[in-house]
């Protein structure tokens, strides 16, 4: 457990250095002041389950530091990473709707959460209409995004499924270029495409060699990041 934080200490939320980036970013004060009583910090392990798909929902959370991957258990046994997060980004929605998580999040780094009781924020979300109809824009954009996802995988060739994954990862500025170093395995990026991990090896090589990306072992920096969104598109 990490030295600076205690098992279900709370920071502020105002003052929180992924604040402008989360759901939270334009939330006014008065309200803020109140989702900081409800929120709590645990740090977590690389490896951690924070939720089981089909667990029953208890609250929802903000990825605070570190990376998150969230699967879903195919038919045949098999897990489907169906997205990556990083900092500020919020997941286990289902807590606001339904009664079992729809997907399993496992820490792919050490990192912080923050958690939100479900009928805490279920009763605060009934007093505040104006958050409510943040959140419903922030499940909307999730839905659009999944559904692009789904379509990636029956219409576009491997290059532009590659390109769309790649641009959609939490990603890092470095000198003006966008760097990706989330823990990811090359199955994990093959499992997002559709693609074999032979395939998913071939094309990012192709990328490496046409100066799109730089490919080491550790991270990938996007050289040419309009050439991606290009495909992408």
């Amino acid at each position: 457990m990490s030295k600076l934080y205690k098992r279900g200490t709370k920071g502020s939320c105002k003052t929180c250095v992924t604040r402008d980036a989360s759901i939270f970013s334009d939330i006014p004060c008065d309200a803020l002041d109140v989702i900081n009583e409800m929120i709590k910090e645990y740090p977590k392990k690389k490896g951690e389950e924070i939720y089981y798909e089909g667990e029953e929902t208890k609250a929802l959370y903000i990825l605070k530091e570190g990376y998150l991957k969230l699967s879903k258990s195919l038919e045949d046994g098999r897990n489907q990473v169906v997205n990556i997060l990083g900092a500020s980004q919020i997941f286990g929605f289902e807590a606001i709707y339904e009664e079992e998580y729809t997907e399993s999040a496992e820490m792919l780094s050490n990192g912080i959460i923050c958690s939100i009781q479900k009928n805490t924020f279920q009763a605060f979300l009934e007093e505040r209409p104006d958050i409510s109809l943040k959140i419903i824009k922030v499940l909307n954009k999730n839905l659009k995004q999944a559904q692009e996802r789904i379509r990636d995988l029956g219409l576009k060739s491997a290059q532009e499924k590659l390109a769309s994954v790649l641009i959609s990862f939490p990603y890092e500025e470095k000198e003006g270029v966008r760097l990706i170093s989330c823990p990811i395995t090359r199955q994990t990026i093959a499992d997002m495409t559709g693609l074999t991990v032979e395939t998913t090896i071939r094309t990012l090589s192709d990328f490496n060699k046409r100066g799109i990306i730089e490919n080491k072992k550790r991270s990938i920096s996007l050289i040419d990041l309009p050439s991606l969104m290009n495909l992408a598109s």
